[in-house]
């Protein structure tokens, strides 16, 4: 923890914290490429920086779980997070209680520049199952009903309200689409890692550091940037 708290001090800090099994270190793993083993039977047990190469003195912090029932991780979170520049909070679209609750409500407490909530699996949402008779679930396709983007804008500002928060900190996100299309997750407002890594970091390196234009491309572009020189590679 000293040695995580001395390079705190220095660089700039984008932390990815939020609950259990939530795809925090699915989201390093695909924007930026790094090892983060995203799994959802091993937990992260204590903050992980992982250093952009392109930039020295700017690293992301893959946090344990907030709500772990060992006291260590919650200590590890409350320490760590004071020393966060920004935060990418995440949180099961489904799973949204008091323990995320309490999260924000810390965040609060925190000297933050800025962040974002990050509500995952929101792919889960964009078809569902229309019932019928006793909550029998209709087997044809015809069974099957989609959301509207007017709907998941409407449960995004249900979740705001929630959290106490502005609505434009909450997003609707899939990191890793399962139960529907990417496709069809984007026409009704669901935004992936792509976003988050092009748009929202970008933004932040952009008011917050020194970094030029290019460097904070460079960021933006760290794993396509990995395979084009392996592949230029002789």
């Amino acid at each position: 923890m000293y040695a995580i708290r001395g390079c705190l001090s220095e660089d700039f800090s984008i932390g990815v914290i939020g609950t259990g099994n939530v795809g925090k270190s699915t989201l390093l793993d695909a924007a930026y490429g790094f090892d983060t083993n995203p799994s959802f039977t091993v937990r992260t047990q204590d903050i992980t920086p992982y250093y952009q190469r392109h930039t020295e003195k700017l690293h992301f912090l893959d946090f344990p779980h907030a709500n772990s029932i060992t006291s260590l991780h919650r200590d590890i979170v409350q320490t760590g997070s004071k020393f966060l520049d920004v935060a990418i909070v995440i949180f099961d679209v489904n799973n949204v209680d008091q323990d995320e609750k309490a999260l924000i409500q810390d965040l609060h407490r925190l000297n933050l520049l800025d962040y974002i909530i990050c509500l995952n699996c929101s792919d889960q949402l964009v078809q569902q199952r229309k019932r019928r008779g006793r909550g029998r679930p209709v087997s044809s396709e015809l069974g099957i009903v989609s959301c509207t983007k007017e709907q998941m804008n409407t449960w995004r500002r249900q979740h705001a309200e929630q959290l106490k928060v502005p609505e434009s900190k909450v997003k609707m996100c899939s990191f890793d689409p399962k139960d529907c299309t990417w496709e069809q997750a984007q026409e009704v407002g669901v935004i992936g890692f792509e976003w988050v890594r092009d748009e929202w970091v970008s933004a932040m390196l952009k008011a917050h550091t020194q970094l030029t234009d290019e460097e904070i491309q460079w960021v933006a572009e760290y794993d396509d940037a990995a395979e084009t020189s392996a592949s230029e590679s002789p």
